[in-house]
């Protein structure tokens, strides 16, 4: 009897476990391999940081009068970041019959607003990340020299207009011939998202601005370098002020001890 009822159980428990994953495989809920085509990725928002650096005024010497005279004014040197990020859609890289390594990319394109000619952007392309979100970052600014200059979109004057887009890829890239520097892409591509339109902030403020396809903007963190130096500078003499006060207030209460030690040693005197 004992044995009749494991076995019954056991057979319960198989039917439930193939059940279980027939629901599972059958019901959609994970998406392997998903159909790019159509719906245009959702871009969260668009992010400028910008972090300028300062640069010391340039100096000349006369050799024969001594005199300095400033050669090249002090000026800030436009630095910042800009970040796209995008709502993921899971997806799990593969490998086709043909040995070609399928996964998901996100192709980035920036155009000048004025412009309106998005055929001839460059579009950068990033690989999507396991996260929810994606972030793709560009440098802006300043170009290094020596130094990492991938996904640099270059200067800007203030108040230049930038219009980002993203859509979304799935399939490979392959090169033509061994001598070529050029990648081809194989797959199936989305519709582009609407372009979500930033605007570069002025050189000499720090601070974050984050746009959204909305058009709306947010401005946080917003610091004028000026007003940093002009505050640090006030406050060093403010400062320098209470301590030099302090001091003579010191000096003074010793002077007064002084005296009074003298005077009560003069007096002690004429008493005898």
């Amino acid at each position: 009897m004992v044995s009749f009822v494991k076995q019954v159980m056991l057979a319960f428990s198989l039917t439930v476990i193939i059940l279980g994953t027939f629901l599972v495989e059958s019901s959609g809920v994970t998406v392997t391999h998903p159909d790019p085509s159509g719906a245009a990725p959702e871009v969260i928002s668009v992010i400028v940081r910008n972090d300028p650096e300062w640069n010391e005024p340039i100096t000349t010497m006369d050799p024969y009068t001594g005199a300095v005279s400033e050669y090249m004014s002090g000026k800030f040197t436009r630095r910042g970041t800009i970040e796209v990020t995008i709502k993921e859609v899971p997806f799990t890289p593969y490998t086709d019959e043909d040995g070609n390594y399928i996964r998901a990319i996100h192709s980035v394109s920036v155009c000048p607003q004025y412009l309106d000619d998005w055929e001839d952007r460059v579009q950068y392309g990033h690989s999507q990340s396991d996260s929810v979100y994606t972030v793709v970052t560009f440098k802006f600014g300043v170009r290094p020299t020596g130094g990492d200059t991938s996904n640099h979109l270059g200067g800007f004057a203030t108040g230049s207009l930038l219009d980002f887009r993203v859509r979304r890829c799935v399939g490979y890239y392959y090169r033509p011939g061994s001598d070529s520097y050029t990648s081809v892409f194989v797959g199936e591509v989305s519709e582009w998202s609407e372009p979500i339109t930033v605007s570069i902030p002025p050189a000499d403020e720090v601070g974050v601005w984050t746009f959204f396809a909305s058009g709306e903007q947010r401005v946080s963190q917003r610091i004028d370098l000026e007003t940093i130096v002009v505050a640090t500078v006030c406050i060093v003499v403010i400062v320098l002020t209470l301590s030099i006060i302090m001091y003579r207030r010191k000096i003074n209460k010793n002077k007064n001890k002084v005296l009074i030690v003298a005077e009560k040693k003069v007096a002690t005197t004429k008493a005898y």
